[in-house]
């Protein structure tokens, strides 16, 4: 069955870093953990894998150049907007479920497949309210690390241990899924705006407490019959020993340790507190406060890695129909299905106060996903301090479309220079394999002829172009989508300042900078490049130098 995301490191940045050594493959994470007197392994639930779906065929690669793919100092300051630590709870408030929350629209099951830990295929549809969690990997793309679920429009509940303080733009939301592979058309994909991890457990030092976090999307869902939100414990709901309950993921089976194309389900009971500290604590380790456990002491049916982050759910009667309230969030364990060590959730009802509190403190759209700042394709700029962002395919999920060709002429008045100042996030899809390859990206060209490429996944330094019109374009393929960048035009006097940057000096002189031209194979589009070979010559030199000085 899908497999509890089990923390098991004793410091978020020490799971950041195995996680980062083990890039590209998926695997087991263990941390030694000290709990009087013994050294316990406990692991971690998040999956990685190296098995990233097959591109489209339609994917173009631009592979030259005066290619830049971004990276600056700036990926940290973006990191701390993204994250939202505090202790600020507001005990008089009560969370309130949606309307019609917790009850899903059946569908036929399809043919159980390949079993995991005891737990089976779930039924397409019974399950509208698990959200998949993207996470970004500079050496494979993004991949599902984690679950989650959908508790409001806009909002996302899972475990604080699914984030290691990368910047929002690193991960993705997916709801509507049932298939991996995303190939359903219900599947909706959603940037994010922030998370905000309880912070308790930013504080743990032996173990994970306060195991939760909240992702708020870019935009707020819209309900489905495959889109619906849970409900959570309300007034005197409580997790009760001994009921059967639901867990769900498309973590590690037993049939494969890269996790399952399809969801997966299985039932578990819930274990008293004292039996489970009593198992447990023959191993030396602590259940954390607010955390119970679900599974057998046989072991055999369980959550594993890929699974962290997911609900436990269990069936509550209503006034009007049965409902499912979420009870649990996958949190962690030792091993997976082992004997006497049960998977470990985090206790949702001691949090509810929290989360409303978290919520009502984050209401609004927030300053990097404004409507005012979808340009239209071929706008004029002629305002210093416009803002414009990478086209959206909706104000949903604002991720940008695929195949998109969109361009804006920035116009300053005479004797100035256009500066841009990137802001919010910078994701620009860039070949993970190859990163002298940049599937998406933007160009920057001004009127003398002289042209940038840019892709990547953290924001450039301001860059200022000398002269007065400037080109944006953006381009995508018809693949990976992303959130794609916000970008503001600065008009600057060049007679009365001195500004000069790197990236500045790159647009000056008399050299032939590459010229795209756009070739279109039955409606869709790549980009190939030009240039004259005195420069293709620098700039091979260019790249030469630029791959031994990153070898290490």
């Amino acid at each position: 069955m899908p497999s509890t995301e089990r923390v098991g490191c004793a410091l978020v940045a020490l799971c950041h870093y195995a996680k980062e050594i083990f890039a590209g493959s998926m695997a087991k994470f263990w941390n030694t953990l000290a709990i009087v007197p013994l050294l316990v392994s406990i692991s971690t639930r998040n999956i990685e894998s190296d098995a990233k779906e097959a591109r489209a065929m339609n994917v173009s690669t631009v592979s030259f150049r005066s290619f830049q793919q971004t990276n600056s100092s700036r990926h940290e300051a973006e990191s701390r907007n993204s994250i939202e630590i505090d202790n600020n709870v507001n005990n008089s408030l009560v969370w309130e479920n949606e309307a019609n929350c917790g009850v899903a629209t059946i569908f036929p099951a399809p043919p159980i497949g390949a079993r995991v830990l005891g737990g089976r295929d779930a039924e397409q549809g019974k399950w509208p309210w698990i959200a998949m969690i993207m996470r970004y990997y500079p050496r494979s793309g993004f991949s599902q690390t984690c679950g989650g679920t959908l508790i409001k429009p806009q909002w996302v509940l899972t475990a604080g241990h699914c984030f290691f303080g990368d910047p929002a733009s690193y991960t993705q939301v997916v709801l509507g899924a049932y298939y991996k592979s995303l190939k359903e058309t219900s599947v909706r994909t959603f940037a994010i705006a922030k998370y905000i991890c309880h912070h308790m457990f930013i504080g743990s030092s032996n173990y994970f407490e306060d195991d939760a976090c909240l992702i708020k999307l870019a935009g707020p869902a819209m309900y489905s019959d495959y889109i619906k939100p849970i409900c959570l414990p309300t007034g005197s709901q409580s997790v009760i020993v001994g009921d059967d309950c639901k867990i769900a993921g498309w973590g590690v089976t037993t049939e494969s340790a890269y996790g399952s194309n399809t969801l997966q389900t299985a039932e578990v009971p819930i274990v008293s507190k004292e039996v489970c500290s009593s198992w447990y604590m023959e191993s030396g380790v602590l259940l954390p406060q607010d955390h119970f456990c679900a599974g057998y002491e046989a072991g055999g049916i369980d959550s594993c890695q890929g699974d962290s982050g997911g609900p436990l759910v269990c069936d509550r009667n209503d006034v009007k129909s049965k409902t499912v309230v979420q009870f649990g969030i996958t949190s962690f364990g030792m091993g997976c299905g082992e004997e006497k060590h049960p998977g470990v959730y985090t206790e949702v009802e001691h949090y509810t106060k929290w989360i409303e509190t978290k919520i009502q403190e984050n209401a609004g759209a927030g300053s990097c996903f404004q409507a005012s700042d979808l340009l239209g394709c071929d706008s004029v700029i002629s305002e210093s301090g416009t803002t414009f962002r990478s086209p959206a395919d909706s104000q949903m999920t604002w991720m940008y479309p695929p195949n998109s060709r969109c361009s804006w002429d920035i116009k300053a008045p005479p004797d100035h220079y256009v500066q841009l100042q990137f802001d919010c996030f910078f994701h620009i899809e860039v070949n993970t394999k190859n990163t002298s390859e940049c599937y998406d990206y933007i160009t920057i060209s001004s009127n003398t002829g002289l042209q940038s490429v840019y892709c990547g996944t953290t924001l450039p330094d301001p860059i200022t172009i000398p002269s007065n019109d400037v080109t944006i374009a953006f381009y995508s393929d018809g693949s990976i989508q992303s959130a794609g960048f916000v970008t503001k035009a600065i008009f600057i006097d060049m007679r009365s300042s001195s500004v000069k940057t790197s990236q500045e000096n790159q647009f000056n002189g008399s050299r032939q900078s590459p010229v795209i031209t756009t070739k279109c194979d039955s409606g869709r589009c790549g980009a190939a490049v030009t240039a004259s070979s005195e420069y293709l010559l620098m700039l091979l030199s260019f790249i030469l130098f630029v791959t031994n000085s990153l070898v290490r």
